[in-house]
Parts: C-alpha cells; structure tokens; sequence
C-alpha cells in the first residue's frame, strides 16, 4: 500500500505543480543564448519539478506512516 500511495503521490504533485512558475524562477537562473540555454532551461525544469515531485511523496509517506 505504501508504494501504491508513493506512487500516486508523485504522480498527483508531476501533474499538479504548476510548470509556469517553476520556468519563471528557472529563466532568472539560467543565462545564455540560443538552443544550448532553451536545453538547459528544460532540463532544469523538468529537474525541479522531479525533485519536488519526489519530495512530496517522501512527506506523503511519512504521514501514511504515522497515522497507521
């Protein structure tokens, strides 16, 4: 059950965190020009959001954890 919920969890937060304020943060971080700096900013994007994604479902767990 708990890797179901795990997986859900990433899941719900891939497809609910909103990419547009993930990608304002990412373009004041990221300087360059041209396709190199469009790959970078992509690539960091989906980075972010992954790792949010995977934190989200680490403090998911831990609740599921505790209640039971």
């Amino acid at each position: 059950m708990r890797y179901l919920i795990f997986i859900l969890t990433i899941v719900a937060a891939w497809l609910l965190i909103p990419e547009s304020a993930i990608r304002s943060f990412a373009e004041n971080h990221i300087s360059g020009d041209g396709e190199e700096a469009m790959d970078s900013l992509e690539l960091a994007v989906i980075a972010i959001k992954a790792g949010l994604s995977i934190i989200l479902a680490f403090i998911g767990n831990i609740f599921y954890a505790k209640a039971r």
